[in-house]
């Protein structure tokens, strides 16, 4: 005879992830309403997920953090988007270089190219340095 295991009680962190992604989908929600497009609200939901932590104070430094790799990232496709139009180009291998090449000049970290995918290794601090 199977014994029913018990679940763990609920958390303040699971709470407050929950709370969390509701937020972001009663946003989404009324973002459709209006008629500004609607988005996806999985990205929405994976940053609040991803802001989370532990203390309130590395939560809002988390925060901090995304929101002004957000607005640099929007500069520069800005500058891209500004460049794609100046410069007439149309065919689309050649805005794929144009784009890899304005990529692997932000990839530059301490004087070095960040190799694709490093990011997601466990090893990352042995190649580094």
């Amino acid at each position: 005879m199977d014994i029913p295991k018990k679940l763990p009680p609920i958390g303040a962190r699971i709470i407050k992830s929950s709370v969390a992604v509701a937020l972001c989908m009663v946003i989404y929600f009324f973002r459709t309403l209006l008629p500004i497009g609607n988005g996806i609200p999985f990205y929405s939901a994976l940053a609040a997920l991803w802001c989370l932590q532990p203390y309130s104070n590395s939560t809002k430094n988390n925060a901090g953090q995304r929101s002004t790799g957000t607005f640099i990232g929007v500069a520069f496709g800005l500058a891209f988007i500004v460049l794609l139009r100046f410069s007439g180009l149309s065919e689309p291998i050649i805005v794929y270089l144009f784009a890899s090449a304005i990529n692997d000049g932000c990839g530059l970290f301490r004087g070095r190219q960040i190799l694709p995918f490093e990011h997601l290794s466990r090893f990352q601090n042995d190649l580094i340095d």
